[in-house]
């Protein structure tokens, strides 16, 4: 569903008429009734704003609704040289959200305890993973994966191509530990989120 046809049928669910809803948001009414018609192509800024508020939802809810929020985020600039991001450009042939398909993707989650994989992964980080991504093994070499091996052994680790078919190298990220040569693997799911230092 379209954001202005979510904001009529908002509209209609509170028993508004366009007048009100100016009234209530404090926007113009002219202004109010571009929007109920569909006729912003990017709502966005103080309007957006004091539309969203006034009707109940957050500017989020109302461009994606509430139920695609919980799989979509919006995808708002690119990272670049001297660690600067920019916006993104609204014709720049990018999509506008980015999917989380966590739905049937069969997620796992790891919490990081301690600095051993810094500055990669920090204590507390919160690392997500789908098996289903990693039932194509050859597909997840060279990912982030969170690991159970054929004995049962469990590691976050960087899948590689083993020495023998069918057997896999997992690379560490501390140069501490030695790398795990030619395992069998009984399951990877490769690392797609991260929750940074999450507490709770």
């Amino acid at each position: 569903m379209r954001w202005d046809a979510r904001l009529r049928r908002r509209v209609r669910e509170l028993g508004w008429t366009g007048a009100e809803l100016s009234r209530r948001s404090g926007e113009p009414a002219p202004k109010v009734y571009k929007y109920l018609e569909g006729k912003v192509k990017q709502p966005r800024g103080q309007t957006l704003e004091n539309i969203a508020a006034a009707v109940g939802l957050t500017e989020l809810e109302l461009l994606y609704g509430r139920d695609e929020m919980l799989n979509k985020v919006p995808l708002i600039g690119y990272a670049g040289a001297g660690e600067t991001w920019i916006a993104a450009a609204s014709d720049a042939g990018v999509p506008e959200t980015i999917e989380l398909a966590i739905d049937d993707a069969d997620p796992v989650a790891i919490a990081v305890n301690g600095p051993s994989m810094e500055p990669v992964y920090r204590n507390r980080d919160i690392l997500i993973g789908y098996r289903d991504r990693g039932l194509d093994l050859q597909s997840a070499l060279r990912h982030d994966c969170i690991i159970e091996t054929a004995e049962g052994e469990r590691y976050v680790k960087i899948l590689q191509k083993g020495s023998t078919p069918g057997r896999f190298r997992l690379r560490s990220y501390n140069p501490a530990f030695d790398d795990i040569e030619d395992v069998a693997l009984a399951w990877v799911a490769p690392i797609a989120h991260i929750i940074r230092r999450y507490s709770g």
